[in-house]
């Protein structure tokens, strides 16, 4: 009869680790789905964000700057800088990856022998960190959105837009 009782007991035991184990498992699976579920929300609300942005970077197309923006020299020709738009997503790509937002910095040239008058140079934005030159844009951007005009948006001096890479 002894014996009897300890292989009860020791089924019982069994019996409640399989119990355990399983609801372990039934834990594990439950925590996996929370987290997937919160990261899913976090992309949705990133992506939510970015959009945001965007619409209000589309907004504020083109940018037109007056009096001596500054300018670049291509090749002994000065090109002045006259306007700035963006493109969402990015018009280009390096090496096949395209970019959240891409400013075009547009130059002109007045020079009668040249045949090109005009220099494009794009800058690729991620959305991420704070820029700057962009803060300081979409100050005026919330007033912009219920009049659809031009706006003198202040001095807004390109040299404050950053130019280099962070990886």
């Amino acid at each position: 009869m002894k014996q009897t009782m300890r292989e009860h007991q020791q089924i019982m035991e069994e019996q409640q680790q399989k119990k355990d184990e399983e609801h372990q498992k039934m834990m594990q699976e439950q925590q996996r789905n929370l987290v997937e579920q919160q990261e899913r929300r976090m992309q949705l609300m990133e992506q939510q964000m970015r959009e945001q942005i965007m619409e209000q970077i589309r907004q504020l197309n083109p940018l037109q700057w007056e009096d001596d923006a500054g300018s670049i020299r291509i090749n002994g020709t000065d090109y002045f800088l006259e306007q700035g738009h963006w493109h969402s997503p990015s018009e280009h790509s390096i090496n096949g990856r395209r970019y959240d937002l891409e400013l075009h910095m547009v130059h002109v040239t007045e020079d009668p022998s040249v045949k090109n008058k005009i220099a494009v140079v794009g800058l690729f934005y991620k959305i991420g960190q704070p820029d700057a030159f962009l803060s300081k844009l979409m100050r005026n951007i919330a007033s912009m959105a219920e009049i659809k005009a031009e706006r003198n948006m202040g001095v807004i001096d390109p040299r404050e837009i950053k130019m280099g890479c962070k990886r």
